[in-house]
């Protein structure tokens, strides 16, 4: 979370990019985040989206026009049931925190996500892929669609036709994702 922040705070103060960043978190992390925010770069101005849909309504009105805020924290569930209005904005960045809520392509969440418009994406998680490589594969579509166009293509590269994982391919991913 402070490294993000830090990052943000950055890109404000020397580069001039103050937002709007969406920062999409679980719910029960949004006050945390908020708090953080305001602790570490109280510069920002934050828009915590949560509430009834009556006030997140209230919240998104005059949102279109520039600074009215610099980074909007909102959970998934909220993002998914709200998604027309976040698709309407640009985002300078989309900050998924607990990203492995993402690691399923099939998943509405992660087809929702993948077509917000954000010039620079950014996945946080603690969580390590446990499954297959299907799911590196969902995180880095996300993050690079026009590197990682489709898993078949992927699946190639990686020889995953035989189902077993050795040794080989787990170096070739390692290597893929230090290049990152």
């Amino acid at each position: 979370t402070l490294m993000t922040i830090s990052m943000l705070a950055w890109l404000a103060c020397e580069r001039g990019i103050w937002g709007p960043h969406l920062i999409v978190v679980p719910t029960s992390v949004m006050v945390n985040w908020e708090m953080e925010i305001k602790k570490f770069a109280p510069a920002f101005k934050i828009l915590t989206y949560f509430g009834s849909q009556k006030e997140r309504r209230i919240k998104r009105q005059g949102w279109s026009k520039t600074n009215a805020f610099h980074i909007c924290i909102t959970s998934y569930k909220l993002v998914i049931q709200d998604q027309a209005a976040f698709r309407r904005k640009k985002w300078k960045y989309l900050v998924l925190d607990e990203a492995h809520h993402i690691k399923n392509f099939r998943s509405q969440r992660w087809q929702t996500l993948l077509n917000f418009h954000s010039k620079r994406r950014l996945l946080l998680t603690g969580t390590p892929l446990q499954n297959n490589l299907h799911e590196l594969w969902a995180l880095l579509h996300f993050l690079h669609p026009e590197l990682f166009a489709d898993s078949k293509t992927f699946d190639k590269a990686f020889d995953l036709s035989s189902g077993q994982i050795d040794e080989r391919v787990i170096a070739k991913a390692g290597a893929l994702l230090n290049a990152f």
